[in-house]
């Protein structure tokens, strides 16, 4: 199980089910049946993204080490680029994978360019976990293709020239220096101590622009460079690598949870015949509604809404309603179930309306959170959020599996 078999699936509706049911092995037969050309041009597009991430960071190692043999270069700047902006990045990806997405999307980005440049527009469907996950993950390798192309510019710089390095400062005093230079270097102190710098060459490399550095030792001024390298390797590879083992955790086990997903709805919808009614018929409820034992209601009022499995931008576009009109409460994706339990104890007896995206299906998780609502709440309303004209046997799913628990009062809500 990987991305591309994951992707291929979940955007697949091209395959007739009744041939479908002949195969012994559904994913094999999926794979052949559905086209992996978005696929493709989601590799292509990635490897020219960590190309120009490569090339960027030659460049920038390249720009920060011009010296011209005047005025020696600047450690600060050096520092900013090996060890700020990677300990800055990291923290952001760690808060990123506590919040319900990614403050840094390039998986949103490359989509977008593919749609740019493919001549037929896709909508792309995919989990909101793996979405996020992947867009972390591949953050974190633009990050590191960066940083090699960053490691290989200064590489090069080192081995052609003779680098003079020192440090310059208005606010920062030579103690203060001390301790941020000892600071970063402890990681590897204590295994390569030849890579760390020492007060005196610290003192030594302070540089005042009208003084010049002529009487400066130029050998003193070459030694930062094994500790300029260390930093490169610890904060802006290894560092990175780290991340990318723990996003790779979680991304492998959210797309592992959505592919199961995907295959269990296409399972389900093997099992069950479709008939449609009418081919003049456009609302897709109300085919499902017609073989349904759950009680319809033409209109809801939207006074208490729980939404399962959304974010707050999602629920809010779908159903364009101001804040101040109806109380929205999110639940099931990454909420916790004690949030669950909080969101069923705020709504009893209240008439509820319960959003759910057709697409998805009902899983153990949602039906007890389902089954504890309706002991709570005087009514829950099924509200469904469709796509197109096949949600009908999504809805067919859904309904299937909610009667099959025998809960009095659920109902279907239409919309108004």
């Amino acid at each position: 199980m990987n991305f591309k078999e994951y992707i291929i699936i979940n955007n697949c509706d091209n395959f007739n089910i009744k041939e479908l049911q002949k195969s012994q092995d559904i994913k094999s037969s999926l794979l052949k049946i559905c086209g992996d050309s978005f696929y493709k041009d989601y590799k292509r597009v990635l490897f020219i993204a960590l190309l120009i991430s490569f090339i960027m960071g030659v460049v920038t190692s390249i720009g920060i080490l011009s010296y011209n043999g005047s005025e020696p270069v600047n450690v600060s700047y050096f520092l900013f680029f090996s060890v700020v902006m990677p300990i800055f990045l990291a923290l952001v990806t760690i808060f990123s994978l506590f919040s319900k997405r990614a403050f840094f999307a390039p998986f949103k980005w490359i989509e977008g360019l593919i749609n740019f440049f493919s001549k037929e527009k896709i909508e792309l469907k995919i989990n909101s976990d793996v979405e996020k996950y992947l867009s972390l993950k591949n953050s974190i390798l633009m990050q590191l293709s960066f940083a090699f192309g960053f490691l290989l510019g200064v590489g090069i710089i080192l081995l052609i020239k003779d680098i003079a390095f020192a440090w310059s400062s208005t606010i920062i005093s030579v103690e203060g220096f001390k301790a941020i230079i000892h600071a970063i270097s402890l990681p590897w102190s204590f295994i390569f101590p030849d890579a760390t710098i020492s007060d005196e060459i610290i003192q030594k490399s302070q540089f005042f622009r009208v003084k010049g550095i002529k009487e400066v030792d130029a050998s003193i001024l070459g030694a930062w460079w094994k500790f300029l390298l260390f930093t490169i390797i610890f904060y802006m590879i290894l560092l990175r690598l780290i991340l990318l083992g723990v996003i790779e955790f979680f991304y492998k086990k959210a797309l592992k949870k959505a592919y199961l997903a995907r295959l269990q709805s296409i399972k389900n919808k093997m099992d069950i015949s479709i008939t449609i009614e009418s081919p003049k018929e456009s609302n897709s409820l109300e085919k499902v509604e017609k073989k349904s034992t759950l009680k319809p209601l033409l209109k809801c009022k939207f006074s208490n809404i729980v939404a399962w499995n959304y974010q707050k931008d999602e629920i809010n576009k779908l159903l364009k309603y101001e804040k101040d009109k109806a109380d929205i409460a999110l639940v099931g994706g990454l909420n916790t179930l004690e949030d669950d339990l909080e969101v069923i104890k705020n709504l009893k007896d209240k008439d509820v309306v319960l959003v759910v995206k057709s697409w998805d299906i009902p899983t153990l998780d949602f039906m007890d959170f389902l089954e504890d609502l309706s002991k709570q709440a005087r009514s829950v309303a099924l509200y469904f959020e469709t796509l197109d004209s096949k949600s009908s046997d999504d809805i067919k799913i859904w309904i299937d599996k909610i009667e099959s628990f025998a809960l009095d009062n659920i109902k279907i809500c239409a919309g108004e």
